[in-house]
């Protein structure tokens, strides 16, 4: 599914608002990051202005549209084939530029995440890169609204256990709880 990155952006935005800032404050000064070229990791943005020093990796002008206001980081974009419906840059040329890197931790979000299919997403494009940057990630966060849990889409990224943090604007549930304790993955929610 190709749906744009401006379409999503104004979906369950207050959520997305609130995940944001929850998981911006895992990001420490001298930080080296990646954030996906999705709407979440869109809202972590504002929050990089009170750190210091970091490295931000991403795939994505529309991030770069808002990282470009941040003069005091050092931004590296993955180039690639360009997408201009979802804005992000993927294919072999990208890949071969993140398989170089390493040491960084991740910030990822998805279509879906269930507990015994783990994150998923809907293009197959998108899902291949994703991939290859868990692979390489020395820490992952998965950001994503409540409307993400539960509902498997099509081709799979990763089992849960990849995951170091989720990040989310509610509570989750009972089930979810367990699962992460078993686990050993941080939960962070309002």
């Amino acid at each position: 599914m190709n749906i744009s990155v401006r379409y999503r952006q104004t979906r369950n935005l207050a959520a997305k608002r609130v995940v944001g800032k929850l998981a911006a404050s895992l990001i420490k000064d001298n930080d080296l990051i990646y954030l996906e070229a999705g709407s979440t990791c869109y809202e972590i943005i504002p929050y990089l202005a009170q750190k210091k020093s970091i490295t931000i990796i991403c795939n994505s002008l529309y991030l770069m549209s808002r990282l470009n206001e941040m003069s005091q980081h050092q931004i590296l974009l993955i180039g690639g084939q360009y997408r201009p419906q979802r804005m992000d840059m993927v294919g072999p040329n990208a890949e071969a530029a993140i398989a170089q890197l390493s040491g960084f931790k991740a910030f990822t979000g998805a279509d879906d995440i269930t507990i015994d299919s783990g994150i998923s997403g809907s293009d197959v494009v998108t899902v291949s890169f994703a991939k290859l940057v868990l692979q390489r990630a020395h820490e992952v966060i998965f950001v994503g609204d409540h409307t993400k849990f539960d509902n498997p889409a099509l081709y799979k990224i990763a089992d849960i256990d990849e995951l170091d943090y989720i990040v989310t604007d509610e509570a989750p549930s009972e089930q979810w709880l367990s699962a992460a304790t078993q686990k050993s993955i941080k939960l962070v929610y309002p």
